[in-house]
C-alpha cells in the first residue's frame, strides 16, 4: 500500500495538557477519511502532543486532507478554550 500512497506527512501538534490533547483525539477519531483508497491516517498521542501520520496518493490529496485536519483542530481548540472560560 505504501507504493500507492507515496506522499507522507507527520504532524505533531502540542497542547497545554494531555487531557486537552485527548479530547481533540477522541473528537477526531470518529471522522473517517472520505477516500480511504487515496489517503490513510493514524492519530495518536505522545503525552500532550497529538501525532497525525498521513499517507496519500498525491500531494494535492495530502494538502486537502491536512487542511481539513487543521480546520477541525482549530475549531476544537476554540471549543476547549470557550469551555474553560465558563
Amino acid at each position: 500500500m505504501s507504493q500507492q500512497l507515496p506522499y507522507k506527512l507527520t504532524l505533531k501538534i502540542p497542547f497545554d495538557s494531555e487531557p486537552h490533547a485527548n479530547v481533540v483525539l477522541q473528537s477526531l477519531l470518529p471522522d473517517k477519511e472520505l477516500r480511504p483508497d487515496q489517503v490513510t491516517r493514524i492519530l495518536s498521542l505522545e503525552g500532550p502532543i497529538l501525532v497525525a501520520d498521513y499517507s496519500a496518493a498525491s500531494d494535492r490529496v495530502l494538502r486537502v486532507t491536512i487542511n481539513a485536519l487543521l480546520d477541525s483542530v482549530a475549531m476544537l481548540v476554540e471549543a476547549i478554550d470557550g469551555l474553560e472560560d465558563i
